[in-house]
C-alpha cells in the first residue's frame, strides 16, 4: 500500500518522543544533576494485570536509568528530602510510597483515610511534607523526614478528587476539591474561606510564581480560575488533567488534557495558545517541564512526549477537529467525515484538500454518515449523539455549502448509530428496537423491520436488508414486500455478530469484537478473515472484492473475502478509527484526526 495523500502535518512543537512506555503519570526532576523524567504505571489499567513500576528516564536521550518495581499509580509528585531527589506515588490505594530516586529504595508512608485521589508537596519549616486528598473527604499532612502524620483536615464528607498547595490570602494553604473547594492553613490547620465553584471538580492546577491563583477543572470539562472567572476554553467532555505553565516570555498557560488531545490556553488573553497538541496524547497526564515545555504521558499511546508550549502556530495539517468516527464518499468526489466533537466536514477525494465543515452538526459524537441526492442537490446525512450526555434523535441533513437543512426526528432512544441508504430512502437504527425508514423527498418517517433487540448493523442490496441485532438474531428482510426472507444465517449467527456490508449477492461481511468473517446467507457457513489479527477491531469496511480491517494493535490489513487470504498489511502510528473504499479500489482511513488515502500494491481485479 502507498499513500496518495494525507491531511497530517508534522508538529514542530514536538521536541522529544519516548515510545513504548506504559505510563499513567509523569514528573520532571533531576538526579545527580541530570534532568530526568519519572514515570509510573498502574496495575488497575495495565494489560494482563502487570506489576506496577516506577521508571526514571534521561530527559534528553530517553535512556531508561532505573526501574523500581512494585510502586506506581496515577498520583505522582517529586521533591527533595535531605538534598536527595525523591518521588511519592500512589495508585488505587490508601498508602503512598516514598521512593529514593538515587537508590530506588521504597518506603510506605502513613495511610490515608480512603483511596488517595491526589498528592501535593508543601514546604514547611521542618522540611517537605506530603499532602494527600482522599475519597473519605480528608486532607492528610505527612512529614516526609519523620514519616509521620502531622495533621488530618476534614472536608465534612465531601469526597475529594484533587489537592493543591499554594499561597492564598496570606496563608500557605492546602486546597481539597470535590463538590466545593475546601482550604486550610497548613501551619495552624484552621479553615480558610474559599470562593464558590460552578460544579464538581476533578483536577486543580497552580502556578508557583503567582499567589492566589488556582485553576479548577470541572467534571463537565469546564475550566475556571477560583474566585476570578470562568475561562472560554472550548468544551471538552472528557477532560481529565490540568497543569499550569509559564512560557519563556512570561505568559501563563493552562494545559488541559482530554481523551485525545491537549489544549494550551493563555489565561490572561483567554484564548488558545496555538493548535491543540495531538498525537501521542490520548488520556494523557500533563505536567510542566523545563520553562516553556509541557510533558505528556499517554497510557493509551504508550508514549511520553515533550512539547514546546506557547508557540502561536497556524493549525497543523488540515485534518478534522477531533477523532474521526465515521466516513463516507459522496458522488461529487468528496470524502465526508464525522468526528467525536459532533463536527461533519468534507475533503476533496482527489487531493485531500479541505473543503468545508459544519461545527457541532450533531449534539455529540457522530456515529454514522451517508450521502443522498435530492432534487439535484447532494446532501450529507449524519446521526449520533450520546445517550448519557447529549441525546440527539435527529437525522441531520447537511448540504455542507449553504447552511444546515432541517433534520428529521428519527426518535430512536437517544442517538442514531446506523444509516443505510436505498435511493432517497434512509434506514436508520439507534438505541431502541426500531429501524426507521425515512423518505428524504417528503421527510416522512415510518417504522419497519420489527425485532426484539436494537439493530447493530444494516446492509442493503437489491431490495434486501441484512440486519444484525444485539445480541441477536440475524435478519434478512425483503424491503419491497416488507417481510422476512428465510436464510440459513438466522440460526448460525453468533452472539454479538455485527453486519458490515455485502461482498456478493449471497454473502455478507460480519464482525465480532476481535474477529471478522464472511457469512454465506444460504448455508450460514463462515470464512474467517485476518486469522492472524490480534486485538480489538477498531474499524472495518467491505466491498465485493476486498475487506479492510483495522485493529487496536495499530495493524491495518486488506483481505480477499473469497479466500480469506491477506493481500496487504501495514502498521500505523495509531489505530484507524474509520474506513471506506473508493470506486477506484483505494482505501480511505481516518486515523485519529487525520485522513489518509492509500492505493493498493496488489489491487483486486
Amino acid at each position: 500500500m502507498f499513500v496518495r495523500w494525507t491531511t497530517a502535518g508534522d508538529d514542530p512543537r514536538l521536541l522529544r518522543l519516548f515510545p513504548a512506555t506504559f505510563t499513567v503519570a509523569v514528573a520532571a526532576t533531576a538526579v545527580d544533576g541530570v534532568p530526568v523524567l519519572v514515570t509510573t504505571s498502574d496495575d488497575v489499567v495495565e494489560e494482563d494485570d502487570a506489576e506496577t513500576v516506577l521508571q526514571i528516564w534521561h530527559a534528553g536521550t530517553g535512556e531508561l536509568l532505573r526501574e523500581v518495581p512494585g510502586v506506581g499509580g496515577d498520583s505522582l509528585v517529586v521533591t527533595e528530602l535531605d538534598r536527595r531527589p525523591v518521588a511519592v506515588t500512589c495508585g488505587w490505594s490508601d498508602t503512598p510510597w516514598l521512593v529514593d530516586l538515587l537508590t530506588g529504595s521504597a518506603t510506605p508512608l502513613p495511610g490515608a483515610g480512603d483511596v488517595v485521589q491526589g498528592l501535593a508537596i508543601a514546604g514547611l519549616e521542618g522540611g517537605p511534607a506530603l499532602v494527600t486528598a482522599d475519597l473519605r473527604g480528608q486532607v492528610r499532612v505527612v512529614d516526609l523526614a519523620a514519616r509521620e502524620t502531622v495533621r488530618v483536615l476534614d472536608a465534612g464528607g465531601d469526597r475529594l478528587n484533587a489537592v493543591a498547595v499554594l499561597s492564598w490570602d496570606g496563608h500557605l494553604a492546602a486546597f481539597g476539591a470535590g463538590d466545593a473547594l475546601h482550604a486550610w492553613d497548613l501551619h495552624t490547620g484552621s479553615p480558610i474561606a474559599t470562593p464558590p465553584i460552578s460544579g464538581r471538580a476533578c483536577a486543580l492546577a497552580t502556578w508557583p510564581d503567582v499567589p492566589d491563583r488556582l485553576a479548577v477543572l470541572g467534571m463537565d470539562g469546564s475550566v475556571e480560575i477560583a474566585g476570578r472567572a470562568v475561562l472560554g476554553v472550548p468544551w471538552r467532555r472528557w477532560a481529565t488533567h490540568l497543569a499550569g505553565l509559564v512560557t519563556p516570555d512570561g505568559r501563563r498557560l493552562l494545559a488541559i488534557a482530554d481523551d485525545e488531545a491537549v489544549t494550551l490556553w493563555d489565561v490572561e488573553a483567554d484564548r488558545a495558545a496555538g493548535p491543540v497538541l495531538a498525537g501521542p496524547t490520548g488520556w494523557a497526564d500533563v505536567r510542566p517541564g523545563e520553562p516553556g515545555e509541557v510533558i505528556t504521558a499517554s497510557p493509551e499511546d504508550r508514549a511520553v512526549a515533550v512539547w514546546a508550549a506557547g508557540a502561536d502556530l497556524p493549525p497543523i495539517g488540515h485534518g478534522a477537529t477531533s477523532t474521526i468516527t465515521a466516513l463516507t464518499l459522496s458522488p461529487d468526489g468528496r470524502v465526508i467525515a464525522g468526528a467525536s466533537d459532533g463536527t461533519v466536514a468534507a475533503w476533496s477525494l482527489a487531493d485531500g484538500s479541505f473543503l468545508s465543515a459544519e461545527d457541532g452538526a450533531v449534539h455529540g459524537p457522530v456515529r454514522a454518515v451517508a450521502t443522498v441526492e435530492v432534487d439535484g442537490r447532494i446532501e450529507v446525512l449524519a446521526g449520533g449523539g450520546d445517550v448519557n450526555g447529549s441525546p440527539d434523535d435527529v437525522l441531520h441533513r447537511l448540504p455542507l455549502s449553504d447552511g444546515v437543512v432541517d433534520g428529521v426526528i428519527a426518535d430512536q432512544g437517544g442517538e442514531i448509530r446506523v444509516i443505510a441508504m436505498l435511493g432517497t430512502t434512509a434506514y436508520t437504527a439507534g438505541c431502541d428496537r426500531t429501524i426507521a425508514r425515512i423518505d428524504l423527498v417528503t421527510g416522512t418517517r415510518t417504522s419497519v423491520i420489527p425485532g426484539d433487540n436494537h439493530a447493530s448493523g444494516i446492509a442493503i442490496r437489491g431490495g434486501r436488508a441484512a440486519v444484525s441485532r444485539f445480541p441477536g438474531p440475524f435478519q434478512l428482510w425483503d424491503l419491497a414486500a416488507d417481510r422476512p426472507i428465510p436464510t440459513g444465517a438466522v440460526d448460525s449467527a453468533e452472539f454479538g455478530e455485527r453486519v458490515v456490508g455485502w461482498c456478493g449477492d449471497g454473502r455478507v461481511v460480519v464482525a465480532l469484537d476481535d474477529q471478522a468473517r464472511v457469512r454465506d446467507l444460504s448455508t450460514g457457513e463462515t470464512t474467517a478473515l485476518d486469522e492472524g489479527g490480534d486485538g480489538r477491531i477498531t474499524a472495518i469496511a467491505s466491498s465485493d472484492t476486498l475487506v479492510a480491517i483495522a485493529r487496536a494493535d495499530c495493524s491495518l490489513s486488506v483481505v480477499d473475502p473469497s479466500s480469506g487470504d491477506e493481500t496487504e498489511a501495514l502498521t500505523l502510528a495509531y489505530p484507524a478509527t474509520a474506513l471506506a473504499w473508493t470506486q477506484e479500489g483505494d482505501l480511505i482511513a481516518g486515523v485519529r484526526r487525520d485522513l489518509v488515502r492509500w492505493g493498493l500494491s496488489n489491487p483486486a481485479g
